[in-house]
C-alpha cells in the first residue's frame, strides 16, 4: 500500500502534517514498507484542483490510502470513488504516521455524525462539514 499525507513543508519523515488535506501546500506519497517518499507540490498539481481531479491524480500515482486529520464529505467520497481508503490520524509528522500505519493503529475514517471542523486535541474527529478538509 502506498499512502499520501498532506504536509506544510517537505522535511522527509520529519515533515509536519497539514491539518487540511486538499488545502495543503504539498502532499507526500510514502511507501510504508520501504519509506520511499515522493513530494507533490504546485509544480505537480494545480493549486486547489477539483477534488475529483486530485483523487484521480493520486490513483494514477498508485496511492491506495490517504491519511488525514480531517476531511470534508465531498473529498472523502471523491477518494473512495476511485478506490482510495481514507485513514484518520492525529500524528504530527510523516514518520509518526508511517509508524502508526505499520503498527496497524491507523483507523479508517467513519461517518459517525462528527465534524472535523470541531477539533479534539491535535487531530480531528473523522470527517468534515463541507467547509473543511
Amino acid at each position: 500500500m502506498t499512502i499520501c499525507i498532506p504536509i506544510e513543508v517537505e522535511n522527509g519523515a520529519r515533515s509536519e502534517v497539514s491539518l487540511s488535506f486538499f488545502a495543503a501546500p504539498k502532499l507526500i506519497i510514502v511507501d510504508p514498507s520501504t519509506n520511499d517518499m515522493q513530494v507533490l507540490d504546485d509544480g505537480d498539481v494545480d493549486p486547489k484542483p477539483p477534488v475529483d481531479e486530485l483523487a484521480a491524480l493520486l490513483k494514477e500515482r498508485d496511492v491506495t490510502g490517504v491519511v488525514v486529520g480531517g476531511i470534508d464529505l465531498v473529498s472523502l467520497h471523491a477518494l473512495e470513488d476511485v478506490g482510495i481508503q481514507v485513514f484518520s490520524s492525529s500524528e504530527e509528522t510523516v514518520g509518526a504516521i508511517v509508524s502508526a500505519f505499520n503498527d496497524g493503529t491507523l483507523q479508517p475514517v467513519k461517518l459517525e455524525g462528527r465534524c472535523a471542523s470541531h477539533r479534539t486535541g491535535r487531530g480531528f474527529s473523522g470527517f468534515g462539514c463541507g467547509g473543511c478538509g
